[in-house]
């Protein structure tokens, strides 16, 4: 291969790289040195918070039912988060249902942990299967978050009951 040839392939190359590290900065992507453990992290809380069907689908009303899920995550979440997320990490799980009048949303965490509200693009690409890191600031700081979609029991599914878990880690 010619030198020139070469020098074009590297260039391709190049200009390759600087495209996808441009769109992944553009949608929140970029990399940080937290990502990993955030992810693991959400693998972790995902795998413990995956929830038999059979308690839900025993409930006859649907708003008991999703009251009773989300009781149950509630509890889960409190319960696991020292032993689930890694260093300096907390979670919260925002869950809403649509099958109700007036629909149903709550935002489920530990008491100690500051709200952070995700909200936008990235709970929306969550909600649709795609999971996202992103930069939040709120009064107490910075944080890095990963946020990905959670698939509830078919019971609970069949009530429109979505779930986003979201993972923080102070980015200070």
């Amino acid at each position: 291969m010619s030198r020139k040839a070469r020098l074009g392939a590297l260039g391709a190359l190049a200009l390759v790289v600087i495209i996808v590290v441009g769109i992944n900065v553009v949608q929140g992507q970029q990399a940080s040195p937290q990502d990993r453990s955030l992810k693991a992290t959400a693998q972790r809380f995902a795998a413990a918070l995956r929830a038999p069907d059979k308690r839900y689908a025993a409930v006859a009303d649907p708003l008991q039912a999703f009251n009773l899920f989300q009781h149950d995550q509630q509890a889960l979440l409190a319960k696991r988060m020292k032993s689930l997320a890694g260093r300096g990490q907390f979670a919260q799980i925002l869950v809403w249902e649509t099958k109700t009048m007036p629909p149903t949303s709550l935002l489920l965490r530990s008491t100690k942990e500051p709200i952070v509200d995700v909200g936008g693009d990235a709970v929306t690409r969550a909600s649709q299967g795609t999971g996202t890191y992103t930069n939040i600031s709120v009064d107490s700081g910075q944080y890095r978050a990963y946020v990905t979609d959670l698939q509830p029991p078919p019971s609970i599914k069949a009530l429109d009951t979505h779930e986003i878990l979201e993972v923080f880690q102070s980015a200070g």
